[in-house]
């Protein structure tokens, strides 16, 4: 076992990405609010960057190594680091999250879209961009959502776990992302 304390002072919210060289990468809100990437650049040795205000963050590397990252700041927002090692952040259009809920994100290895699941206004909602532009679907609109967290399968179906909050029942869901997108 291999513990590094690397001692960003006073963070919370962390997410961790590895890539195909078995690279590091760790985003993470300072108390600032201030969303920061620490990336292994040998072992022993971080370089680390300041991204965007924001919150929430999730971090994760596609077929290519590339990095993603979605993370909330008001509205959703989607940022790609660039071969500069800057980040390249847009809002996803028609989307807010509730702050104090965690949201998911992952890759689709097939095509390299991205999946998210996230809770507005209660609702569970799903957002991607398999047909090239951001898209927002209610998953579910009869009940009060929270914790969500979304896994794809090998046949690029997606599968979603949340708590309702009535009742504190865990819900299952699951569907093809042609379910939503007609793809």
């Amino acid at each position: 076992v291999l513990m590094k304390d690397l001692d960003p002072a006073n963070w919370d919210q962390t997410s961790i990405a590895m890539t195909k060289k078995t690279v590091p990468n760790i985003v993470y809100v300072k108390q600032s609010s201030l969303i920061s990437h620490l990336q292994q650049i040998q072992p022993g040795t971080w370089s680390s960057s300041a991204i965007s205000p924001g919150s929430n963050p999730v971090v994760r590397t596609d077929t290519n190594d590339n990095l993603h990252l979605v993370f909330t700041r008001g509205t959703l927002q989607y940022a790609t680091q660039s071969q500069t090692n800057t980040w390249n952040i847009t809002p996803i259009p028609n989307t807010s999250h509730d702050p104090h809920q965690q949201l998911s994100m992952r890759i689709d290895l097939l095509n390299n879209s991205i999946h998210v699941v996230h809770i507005q206004g209660g609702v569970l909602q799903y957002t991607t961009n398999v047909k090239g532009l951001w898209q927002t679907y209610p998953v579910d609109n009869k009940y009060s959502y929270e914790n969500p967290d979304l896994a794809i399968d090998q046949q690029g179906n997606i599968h979603v776990s949340a708590m309702r909050r009535a009742g504190s029942q865990i819900q299952y869901i699951t569907f093809p992302p042609s379910f939503f997108t007609g793809n």
